[in-house]
């Protein structure tokens, strides 16, 4: 019985010894490879979401680039803010307005009409004029709220970040 013991404890040591000798030769082919300049520090691409690519690959397939083109950058399409801070647009309702109220919101539905089209999205089903006469062309009054909201569910489904006005948008 005795035998058999230090049968196990060698085993057991020369087992120890071999792992003690892999990780030091791995340690030492890391810290090699370190020295010579092989390796280098990772650096994640930017976050890309699924509706992005896809829109993106809709874009290449509709436009006719060849399979191995290169794909453009998501910020270079997007004809939108990358968030509400850089956002330029400013309509009658919405913080930080000034000027004529119906010209600034015929040139936001053009904006929005031009972006969710290079998405590849569907424009809703919203009257212009609708929206532009017989309003007072402001966030605040519930016919051009109901069809901005409209809209903006519209550019969102295309994949595209949110407006700056949008956040004015609550039900009313």
């Amino acid at each position: 019985m005795q035998g058999y013991t230090e049968v196990v404890v060698t085993a057991e040591n020369a087992i120890a010894g071999l792992l003690l000798l892999a990780n030091l030769s791995l340690v030492g082919l890391v810290v090699g490879q370190g020295f010579t300049g092989a390796l280098s520090a990772y650096t994640p691409a930017p976050l890309v979401t699924l509706k992005e690519r896809i829109n993106t690959e809709r874009l290449r397939i509709t436009h006719g680039a060849p399979m191995g083109a290169s794909r453009p950058s998501m910020d270079s399409q997007r004809p939108g803010p990358l968030n509400y801070a850089q956002n330029r647009h400013r309509i009658a309702g919405v913080d930080g307005f000034t000027g004529d109220p119906c010209p600034a919101l015929a040139d936001f539905l053009d904006h929005m009409d031009a972006g969710i089209r290079e998405a590849g999205g569907a424009l809703p089903p919203v009257p212009r004029e609708t929206l532009l006469i017989g309003t007072n062309c402001s966030v605040n009054d519930p016919v051009v709220n109901l069809g901005l909201r409209k809209y903006r569910a519209a550019w969102v489904e295309a994949g595209l970040r949110p407006l700056y006005p949008f956040k004015f948008l609550a039900k009313k």
